[in-house]
């Protein structure tokens, strides 16, 4: 598998003491990162939007958990207590993860996240 990035996975936890989310960070390196423009016209007129692909080697070595509703960033980022979904993604190449799926067969295993 070619890698061509680093991504940050910001996902959403539930604090049990404050009764709020909370996001955390965790980056991994040495992704393969896809990107693909789509548009179509229908009934309402155009649409379109972007498609993200990714593919996260599996290591032994790395915990690697990802969820629907995650945010996927590419590049090396920190985030704060007061960050958003919204702030996060703001000027970022980033999407939600849609489906994901674990390829744990072959030579190749990877985890393969896909959004928008």
């Amino acid at each position: 598998m070619i890698t061509n990035a680093n991504i940050t996975i910001v996902s959403r936890i539930f604090d049990e003491e404050t009764r709020e989310d909370k996001y955390i960070a965790k980056v991994i390196k040495g992704v393969s990162w896809y990107a693909d423009f789509k548009a179509s016209i229908g009934e309402s007129g155009l649409k379109s939007g972007d498609i993200y692909k990714v593919r996260i080697p599996l290591d032994e070595d790395i915990n690697i958990k990802v969820s629907k509703g995650d945010i996927v960033v590419r590049g090396d980022i920190e985030i704060t207590e007061s960050d958003t979904p919204k702030t996060i993604m703001k000027d970022r190449e980033a999407f939600i993860v849609t489906s994901f799926s674990i390829n744990a067969r072959g030579s190749l295993k990877h985890i393969r996240v896909f959004g928008t």
